[in-house]
């Protein structure tokens, strides 16, 4: 069965429409990155992405993204509710983060050492982001938020592939976001995890993550309803449980999804033409990471990592890779490369084709995009022409 992604967009520091994104790819460059403070003890300064995305009336930033995204492709959502029913789209949301700034606002000024905090379950509750696209669109169809930490956007599309091969619906509304929050951020410096400077993933010096605002969107039909559209033609998931928040160091949960993944796309490694890694810029995300791209793909396959250029946009970067993937089939962009010498990564990754170098291009059919998530959960996607 075909799963086609039709029309899909996404919001990131490379840009916030589909023109400035491109632009952005092509220059190897990015557009909202800034050194912001108030989300780190002591006023203490860290490179993040804050889009220009204003909040208006609604309390909940995420949902303010992910309505950004839908309105954006608005023509093309009403036309699959009137071509199919209402009650035959779904929607499915992925994000790590939900409403927790506003939980933060919310509950920051009743908060007293032995009182009990109120409770608003439009506030409080994971479900806020699909809960609120099902009412804004008058949807009657299955509905819910996955949120798989990293790996939460590329659950979607995994979900939205099974619903679709069920038959219990006819097209899925995939939607993802996250948005800055100090719980997040505080976080992910309390676990060392959180680089202050721009992050470098596979570098030698690397030090941690930039968290960057994003969100994404598709809608996931049998058949094509849009010129701009691509294929999800293989996926794969695994859970290693290795650790809470440490992946296993051997690569073997990220290992069986990517093997999943190609099996089910029906295709060998050096038929991928880039690999879009999941590459944080931390110690042993990459490390793991590098060692099993090398394991599977050997030198032959080029590929590279888009947070130093989108921050880490955590619960949606499945489906703001999956937007960048489509440019560069689509628009034939040249790869996202790093600013590396040699010395630079090579010493530890031997036999990583790593982009490092502007010009290099997806000589291949398909892209792959992993997303590997807290808790050993792991996601790898494969993209192809829609036309294939």
């Amino acid at each position: 069965m075909n799963i086609y992604l039709n029309q899909p967009f996404a919001i990131s520091s490379l840009g916030i429409s589909k023109q400035e994104t491109a632009d952005s790819l092509r220059t190897n460059s990015q557009k909202y990155f800034s050194r912001l403070s108030g989300y780190l003890p002591h006023e203490k300064e860290a490179d993040l992405v804050f889009l220009p995305i204003h909040n208006g009336d609604s309390e909940c930033r995420n949902n303010v993204l992910a309505d950004y995204c839908i309105r954006e492709n608005l023509k093309l959502t009403q036309d699959a509710i009137s071509r199919y029913g209402s009650d035959r789209v779904a929607v499915i949301a992925g994000t790590s983060t939900s409403s927790i700034t506003e939980v933060e606002k919310h509950l920051q000024p009743y908060y007293r050492p032995g009182h009990p905090l109120p409770y608003d379950p439009n506030i409080l509750e994971i479900s806020n982001i699909s809960n609120h696209i099902k009412k804004e669109l008058d949807l009657a169809g299955a509905s819910y938020t996955i949120a798989t930490a990293c790996s939460s956007a590329a659950r979607v599309l995994i979900s939205g592939a099974g619903l679709l091969k069920a038959d219990l619906c006819d097209a899925v509304i995939s939607v993802s976001s996250d948005s800055l929050s100090k719980i997040s951020i505080g976080g992910f410096n309390a676990l060392g995890a959180l680089s202050t400077e721009h992050c470098r993933p596979f570098h030698k010096d690397r030090n941690g993550i930039n968290i960057g605002e994003g969100a994404g969107f598709t809608i996931m039909t049998r058949e094509r309803i849009s010129d701009d559209c691509i294929k999800l033609i293989g996926y794969g998931s695994s859970s290693d449980a290795y650790h809470i928040s440490s992946p296993s160091p051997d690569g073997c949960g990220a290992e069986a999804a990517v093997r999943q993944a190609l099996h089910r796309a029906g295709i060998t490694p050096d038929q991928i033409g880039y690999i879009n890694t999941h590459g944080t810029g931390t110690k042993l995300n990459d490390s793991m990471e590098g060692a099993c791209m090398s394991r599977i793909f050997g030198s032959s396959v080029p590929c590279s990592s888009t947070k130093h250029l989108t921050g880490h946009t955590l619960g949606s970067c499945g489906l703001v890779e999956c937007f960048i993937c489509s440019l560069i089939m689509q628009e034939k962009i040249q790869l996202p490369y790093h600013q590396y010498t040699e010395d630079d990564f090579r010493e530890e990754f031997p036999n990583l084709n790593l982009a490092v170098r502007p010009g290099m291009e997806c000589e291949g059919k398909y892209t792959m995009s992993n997303n590997f998530a807290f808790g050993g959960n792991n996601a790898s996607l494969i993209f192809g022409p829609a036309d294939d």
